[in-house]
C-alpha cells in the first residue's frame, strides 16, 4: 500500500473554522468516491484563538489517500470522479499553486495510530549528500518518547519523472492521548533529544499538531 500526502494552504476569505467544516462536510465524502481508493484521512489542525498550536506549517489542508499502488493512484486521479466534482471543490477551499504532496511507503508502524486521536506530524527534507535509507533507519531505531502513543513512519518514494515530485521525503506521525501532551512533548527534552538523532541528516522540518479524522 501507498499513500499520498498532500497539503495545501487554505482560500483566503475563509477562516481556519470555515475551511475545516466545508473540508470535512462537503469535501471529504467528495473525495472519498476516487476509485481504488483504500483508505482516506483528514488531519485537521489543532487551533487555539484560531491559530495552530504550533507555527503555521505553510498549508492547512493535510490528507491522506492510500491505494494498493502507484498505478491504482494514477488511474483514480485521472478518473471522472476526481477530475470533475473534486477539482472543482478544491478551487473553493486550497490554493493548489502554492500545495505539494509527499508519494510515500508506510516503513515502521508502532502502538495505535488509528483515528480518532491527536498526532505531532513532521515534515522533512533530506539534507544533501544523505541517503533517504540512512534517515529512516535512524528514525525506525530512535526510541519512541514516553507520551507518544503510536508512531508511523513514511518514506517518499522515488517516481518517474511524469510524476509530480514529492515536496518532501520523509514524514513521521507520533500520537498523543491529547493536544495539551503533543505540544507539551513538542517543547520536552525527550523531543531535543530525538530532533538530535536526524539534525545531521535532514535540511528542514515542518511540524503539525492535529485531529485525525476518517474519512474512508
Amino acid at each position: 500500500m501507498i499513500t499520498r500526502i498532500g497539503f495545501a494552504p487554505r482560500k483566503p476569505g475563509l477562516s481556519s473554522v470555515e475551511f475545516q467544516t466545508a473540508w470535512l462536510y462537503r469535501h471529504g465524502p467528495l473525495a472519498a468516491r476516487i476509485p481504488g481508493l483504500i483508505r482516506y484521512w483528514q488531519n485537521h489542525a489543532v487551533l487555539r484563538d484560531g491559530e495552530c498550536l504550533l507555527a503555521w506549517p505553510g498549508f492547512d489542508a493535510c490528507s491522506e489517500l492510500s491505494f494498493p499502488d502507484v498505478d491504482t493512484m494514477n488511474r483514480g486521479f485521472a478518473a471522472e470522479e476526481y477530475q470533475s466534482a473534486v477539482r472543482q471543490d478544491e478551487q473553493l477551499l486550497v490554493d493548489k499553486a502554492r500545495g505539494g504532496l509527499v508519494v510515500a511507503e508506510c516503513i515502521d508502524r508502532q502502538g495505535a495510530i488509528d483515528v480518532p486521536g491527536v498526532r505531532q506530524i513532521t515534515f522533512m527534507r533530506l539534507a544533501s549528500a544523505h541517503k533517504l535509507a540512512s534517515l529512516g533507519k535512524v528514525l525506525r531505531e530512535a526510541p519512541l518518547a514516553t507520551s507518544v502513543t503510536g508512531s508511523a513512519i513514511y518514506l517518499a518514494l522515488e517516481l518517474d519523472s511524469a510524476q509530480p515530485q514529492s515536496a518532501f521525503d520523509a514524514v513521521h506521525v507520533q500520537c498523543f492521548e491529547s493536544a495539551e501532551a503533543a505540544e507539551s512533548h513538542s517543547r520536552s527534552t525527550e523531543a531535543r533529544e530525538h530532533r538530535t538523532f536526524t539534525a545531521a541528516l535532514v535540511r528542514g522540518v515542518e511540524r503539525l499538531i492535529a485531529h485525525a479524522r476518517a474519512i474512508v
